[in-house]
């Protein structure tokens, strides 16, 4: 049987005992209210027949008119409660003393009425008023013991009234008490009832879920029995077993999507690295070319030739980036940075191309504090990008550089960068899209300025990265302001950030403290390697060279501790990899380390840290910059 059917049941019983108690209830109520009644109605017979009786002793008085008429009114009271009564009164004893106390009345009223008559005789003259007198007195006394007969009858009436109400009320008490006790057993059992209902067949259900809540997906409730509980349980198991096949179908998703991740991830730095790789050398041997070229016309088409690689360059920087950032493999890095010559360094690398499009380029910095900590790096791309946009697309006028500080705290400062121009404009249904990847104005933007439609992209993401945001406020045909926020922590201490050296000065310092010192180059691309030793021996120091990272590992076999100041390793090369090779020469090495510089076109943070992690002490990117280059072969030769 179910739960709901025992339930309906107990409640039909209930229902049923309670109507039963609460009918004789209502009805030895009802027989209370009507013994009160008659008890009250006794009350005012005997009250009547006892004030009747204060005539007696005073015979005399019924000579008065208005005393027999004060008789006459009470005996008619009397007459009208008997008759009252009559109608009422059930019971044989209150019938006889009812008949009692009309017969008893009516004797009286005959008496009554014989005193009033021969009252009247007295007043005849010739009347024997010694007869009249003792007939008066002799009547007057019947009248007195029928008054006492009516209070006796009146005072039994009364009390067997009263007898019956207290019976009733006894009656009553005992039917509330029956009544209270019975619902309080009924209410006892049904809370035993379900209490037993709850231990023996929600518990289980409470625990069951609590468990499967918990992770056991491998639990099942005990669902035997017909009820809803039993229902519930096998509802419970069946979600169960559908949770954990999800979980199943979840994790080889989860298992799929991060094959497909590093899968992606491997794509990327592959690609990083056969990009990468001839751009080092395309730009390597341009550099190379510019240095020891004198005829101007040659000149001019290395420099186009470099602006050009270097366009190349940032396009694929771009969607590096991009997949870095999308991928969530995108790290900042945090070193003290004087934020006040982050506009000028941009309008230096912009100032030429400004000036060939005959823009007017200007700066507009604020009172800015000198020591942050940031990604200058990342904070230049971000400004470049915005800067570069607004060069592009500005025809005639100008191109604002602002930089302002927009709030700070005891930590930190935001710093509001904006871009203003007077170029093309931007629709407001334009606006809404800018900021999406491979997003342009329209598509005839692409192919008139070019471009991937990344920078804005980056921008944004990079400020949002760095505690900030990105945006645009246009007019179309009157320009456009495109800003980004930051925010920065401050650096701690006093002294001063850095200013970088130029390259210049970085290879004269290299000439003059490290010329003639030994480096070994593991690098298998026979271009890369025409490259870096052109590099290096630019600034008067000596290459040797290994084509994979198993002719290196021989080679610190071979020649004796500090024959190489330093080593620049490659990480992806045949037979050996860089990172193999680096931890087989540190297990070689004793007490003294030869610093050991990642030269890769492996640009992801990842790749940075397997680098560390393997022993190696720094990390350049491919295509290498020569300033990049010397700061490190400056610091680590030191």
């Amino acid at each position: 049987m179910s739960v709901s059917a025992r339930l309906r049941i107990i409640s039909a019983l209930a229902a049923a005992a309670l109507l039963a108690l609460g009918g004789i209830l209502v009805g030895t109520f009802r027989e209370f209210n009507f013994a009160k009644s008659n008890a009250t109605l006794a009350n005012a017979i005997s009250d009547n027949y006892f004030q009747r009786a204060a005539f007696r002793d005073q015979y005399f008085l019924f000579r008065e008119n208005h005393l027999r008429a004060t008789w006459e009114k009470k005996r008619r009271l009397a007459d009208e409660l008997l008759g009252e009564a009559t109608e009422k009164f059930t019971r044989e004893r209150e019938k006889r003393l009812l008949e009692q106390l009309r017969r008893n009345t009516d004797d009286a009223t005959q008496l009554f009425q014989r005193i009033v008559q021969n009252t009247e005789a007295l007043k005849n003259p010739g009347t024997n008023k010694l007869i009249h007198e003792e007939l008066d007195r002799r009547l007057y006394s019947q009248l007195l013991l029928k008054a006492t007969s009516l209070q006796n009858a009146a005072l039994a009436l009364q009390s067997a009234t009263d007898e019956r109400v207290e019976a009733t009320y006894r009656r009553l008490s005992i039917t509330v008490i029956l009544f209270a006790f019975t619902l309080g057993i009924g209410s006892i059992m049904l809370t035993l009832h379900l209490s037993r209902l709850l231990k023996e067949r929600l518990l289980p259900l409470h625990d069951g879920a609590q468990m499967i809540a918990d992770g056991n997906l491998e639990y099942r409730i005990e669902d035997g029995g017909a009820d809803e509980f039993s229902d519930l349980a096998h509802s419970f198991n069946e979600m169960a077993i559908k949770i954990r096949a999800m979980q199943l179908d979840l994790a080889n998703r989860a298992e799929a999507a991060e094959a497909a991740n590093r899968a992606k991830s491997a794509f990327l730095a592959n690609m990083s690295h056969e990009l990468r790789t001839p751009m080092n050398g395309i730009m390597g041997m341009i550099e190379l070319a510019t240095h020891r070229a004198t005829d101007p016309k040659q000149l001019d088409w290395l420099n186009n030739s470099k602006a050009s690689a270097r366009h190349l360059l940032s396009i694929i920087n771009d969607i590096l980036d991009f997949s870095k950032i999308e991928a969530g493999k995108f790290q900042l890095t945090e070193e003290e940075l004087d934020i006040r010559v982050l506009p000028f360094n941009v309008y230096s690398m912009v100032a030429e191309s400004a000036a060939a499009k005959g823009l007017q380029l200007k700066i507009d910095v604020a009172s800015l504090p000198p020591r942050l900590l940031g990604d200058a790096t990342r904070l230049t791309q971000a400004l470049l990008n915005l800067v570069g946009n607004a060069i592009k697309f500005t025809r005639t006028g100008s191109v604002t550089i602002r930089a302002i500080q927009a709030d700070e705290d005891e930590h930190t400062v935001a710093l509001r960068f904006e871009v203003i121009d007077t170029g093309i404009g931007i629709s407001r249904e334009t606006m809404c899209r800018l900021f999406s990847p491979f997003e342009q104005a329209d598509a005839s933007t692409v192919r008139r300025y070019g471009g991937t439609g990344l920078g804005l992209a980056i921008t944004r993401r990079l400020a949002q990265l760095m505690g900030g945001d990105a945006g645009v406020e246009s007019v179309l045909g009157e320009g456009s302001t495109f800003w980004f926020t930051v925010r920065l922590r401050k650096a701690e201490g006093d002294s001063p950030a850095s200013i970088p050296a130029s390259e210049a000065a970085m290879a004269e310092q290299l000439r003059e403290r490290h010329a003639g010192t030994r480096v070994l180059l593991v690098e298998d691309n026979e271009v890369n390697q025409m490259v870096a030793q052109a590099m290096l021996e630019e600034v008067g120091l000596v290459c040797d060279f290994a084509e994979d990272g198993e002719i290196a590992v021989e080679k610190m076999r071979d020649v004796r501790p500090g024959t190489y100041a330093l080593i620049l390793m490659d990480i992806q090369m045949p037979r050996m990899d860089g990172v193999t090779a680096t931890k087989l020469i540190r297990q070689l090495e004793s007490d003294k380390k030869t610093p050991i510089i990642a030269m890769t076109a492996n640009a992801f943070s990842e790749d940075e840290v397997r680098c560390l992690e393997a022993g190696m002490n720094d990390f350049v990117s491919k295509p290498v910059a020569p300033d990049r280059l010397y700061g490190v072969l400056l610091r680590w030769l030191a």
